[in-house]
Order: C-alpha cells, then structure tokens, then sequence
C-alpha cells in the first residue's frame, strides 16, 4: 500500500465502521486485510458503484435466505454496504480463517466442493427475480468467450510452435476446433436449460474450509446469469487433471454425471480452456516474468497422453 495511503485509511475505516484499526495488510491494489481490535476483515475495491452494490446486494440475499457458506458483510455508517476511497467504491467483509486448504487432490475436497456448488444454486437461481441483480448482471456467453479465447492462440501460434511439440500444438487446435464444431450443433440445447445466477470462478482457492471444518464459497466477483451446468463445466474442467483425465472417475461424482449426458457439455469438454488459460496468463505476463511461460510448458507437456486418449474417448460420443 502507498505510504499516503495508510492515515486516510485509518481514518476512513474509524469513521464508516467504528474499527480501532491496528494494521493494514496489501493484499492486491484492490484487496486489503484489516486488522482491528475486533477482529480481521477483508476490504474489497470496485471500478463503479454498480459492482459493489452486485456483490453487496447478492451475498446479502444469500445470507437472508440461509446459505450461510458466504462470508459476512460489515454495514458502514450510511448502511449501503458501500464506501468511496480512491478513486474505488469498497465493502467489508469478514475474513475466513483456516489452517487446512481445500485442494482438488483430495477426494473428499472435490465431493464437498461440488455438494456446496449444488447448494448455491438451490438459492441463487432464486435470486433471478430480484429487480435489480435481475437489470444489472450480465449474461455469461459461453461459446462467443471461447471463440475469442481460440482466436487469440491463434494470433499468438508462431511464438507458441517455438515452445512446444509440434504434435501437441496440433492437438490443442484440432481438441479446440472439434469443440467448438460440436458445441455449435448441440447449443441450442444449452439455452433451453433454465437459468440461474452462477459463480463463475470455481477454483479451489475461492472453497475455504475453516477449522472447524465448515466449508465457504467466496469471491463473487464473476457472477453472472446462465444455467448453472456452466458451473459444473468449469468445475469439471478444474479437477480433469487430478482424475488424470478419466472419464469414468468423472462419472462417480453425481452432479457431474447428471451433465454428462448432455451432448453440449461433453462437446464443451474437449475445449482445452485450461491450456488456453495457462497460455494466456503466459502472453500476458511473459515480458515481465518467464516463469509463467515456463509453468505454461509444463502443464501443457504433463499428462499429453491421458489428456489426448479422454478427448478421443469423447469425441466418438458426440460425433
């Protein structure tokens, strides 16, 4: 945090909250710990006041209506939930303390994640009718995002064909051409599914279990409208590589296999969205830090094998 920051900081979290306010931790340029003699507390910052409110307005609505595996949110002074500081609309949270992480090789981590996600969307499908979550959230575009997502590895292919195999460069085109060739025949199917208010980023760091052994879902910063299936795709795509691509341990896990009958979701699972997301963090940041790209070779070079036999395995289902 910049040293200018700090005193109007300390003031501002006095006067909104009343806090006694002993430290202040920088997280990210928009993520700070609070520690007061209260406790610990998360201060979020948003671009506009509509963000802000989304998440203020949401993770309220769940907590009224008893899904309580959502952090608590700290009313300021003018109770909106929302204050104004540089140049940033915030709000509070509670922070989540644990000691053991919730992490996707563990069987057990990967079955209460997923029990937690069914529970979150009993509620948040709920919440369509909410006028103003209704007006404000945005529609989650799943085939136009991955196009995009496919278009930029193109642009960037000649410097990726230095980096890797050529066989595994034309594996991650063919796997990606395939399922979006598929899932342009099977997606009307999707849009007639009902809606609900997904999460959007179901990665294991947004499940903190806390000693107690209660399970939390944070991080609500990519809501947006669709059918909740988009959850569970995007789960299904984060746990692939700890089931060492097998279909048939993908099939033991009930929410999941309920979604594996549908054509659309398995076209959707040949798309290599995790390799296009390590590759693109490695575009993005390789100027200034090699690592990325390093790790982006790495992952794409581990488990080619599984990876390729599960694509195949679902391709003959579909096609």
């Amino acid at each position: 945090m910049r040293s200018d920051w700090y005193e109007p900081a300390f003031f501002l979290l006095k006067k909104e909250y009343g806090f006694q306010v002993e430290k202040i931790t920088f997280i990210k340029r928009n993520v700070w710990l609070i520690d007061t003699t209260e406790g610990i507390y998360v201060l979020k910052g948003y671009s506009s006041f509509r963000q802000a409110a989304l998440q203020v307005i949401f993770m309220k609505s769940l907590k009224q209506m008893e899904f309580q595996a959502v952090p608590c949110l700290r009313t300021n002074t003018l109770r909106s939930g929302v204050v104004y500081f540089h140049s940033l609309y915030w709000i509070l949270q509670d922070y989540i303390a644990t000691q053991t992480p919730f992490c996707f090789t563990s069987l057990q981590d990967r079955s209460d994640g997923l029990n937690l996600l069914e529970q979150y969307h009993h509620y948040s499908g709920r919440l369509l009718e909410h006028p103003f979550l209704c007006l404000y959230l945005p529609r989650y575009q799943l085939y136009e995002k991955w196009i995009q997502r496919y278009e930029r590895l193109l642009y960037f292919l000649p410097f990726i064909r230095r980096k890797i195999h050529a066989e595994k460069v034309g594996f991650i085109l063919s796997s990606a051409h395939l399922s979006l060739k598929n899932l342009a025949r099977f997606y009307h199917s999707f849009t007639e599914e009902n809606d609900s208010i997904i999460h959007g980023d179901v990665a294991s760091h947004n499940f903190l279990r806390t000693d107690d052994k209660k399970l939390y879902l944070i991080d609500y910063d990519l809501l947006a409208v669709a059918p909740k299936s988009i959850d569970y795709l995007q789960y299904a795509n984060r746990i692939l590589p700890f089931l060492e691509w097998s279909f048939t341990e993908l099939q033991k896990l009930p929410q999941i296999n309920e979604q594996l009958t549908k054509k659309w979701f398995l076209s959707a699972l040949m798309f290599p969205a995790d390799l296009l997301r390590e590759w693109n963090a490695a575009l993005t940041k390789y100027s200034s830090e090699s690592r990325f790209l390093i790790k982006a070779v790495e992952y794409t070079n581990s488990q080619f094998e599984s990876r390729k036999q599960f694509v195949e395995e679902i391709y003959h289902m579909v096609r």
